[in-house]
């Protein structure tokens, strides 16, 4: 009788598997058809270019820029291994043929200074700067912000002195 019972046992067994994995599926398809909340909306940057998605580069200035991103701030860095701001900039132009000076203030005397910028200007913050990026235009630039973060497209922010070109 046992060796009858165990079979009908066993389909008992696997029913109740069946029966479970069933309602684990239809419980993990509910969460995943759960919307993820939106992401906080970033604070506007005020006396800036609207910030909005730059040009995708092509080549040039903008194009060797966007190939850094992600290198690591390093002070007085000035080359993929680690730069700080004005050895990125100075960098970048230097790869297209452009020497500049090494500060960002030097930077700042040697550009010529404009209104209007246009993707491939400097940035520059403070007279005599003491920070530097190169405009992506629609109201981002890339940039080697400070230890710890790393070279990479964001908006302008405020306490822009100016906007330079070169070359």
């Amino acid at each position: 009788q046992q060796e009858q019972a165990a079979p009908a046992q066993q389909e008992q067994v696997t029913e109740q598997v069946s029966a479970r994995e069933e309602t684990s599926a239809s419980r993990t398809n509910e969460r995943a058809a759960t919307p993820e909340p939106a992401a906080p909306a970033e604070p506007a940057v005020q006396s800036q270019p609207e910030p909005a998605a730059a040009p995708a580069p092509t080549g040039g200035v903008l194009g060797i820029a966007a190939g850094l991103v992600g290198t690591p701030y390093q002070w007085g860095g000035n080359t993929p291994a680690g730069f700080d701001c004005s050895g990125f900039t100075s960098y970048v132009f230097a790869a297209v043929g452009i020497s500049l000076p090494r500060t960002a203030a030097a930077q700042q005397s040697f550009a010529t200074p404009v209104s209007d910028p246009q993707p491939g200007d400097l940035v520059f913050y403070g007279y005599p700067a003491y920070h530097i990026g190169i405009y992506a235009g629609n109201g981002m630039m890339y940039d080697s912000p400070r230890p710890g973060k790393i070279l990479d497209l964001r908006p302008v922010f405020d306490g822009v002195s100016g906007y330079g070109r070169v070359g």
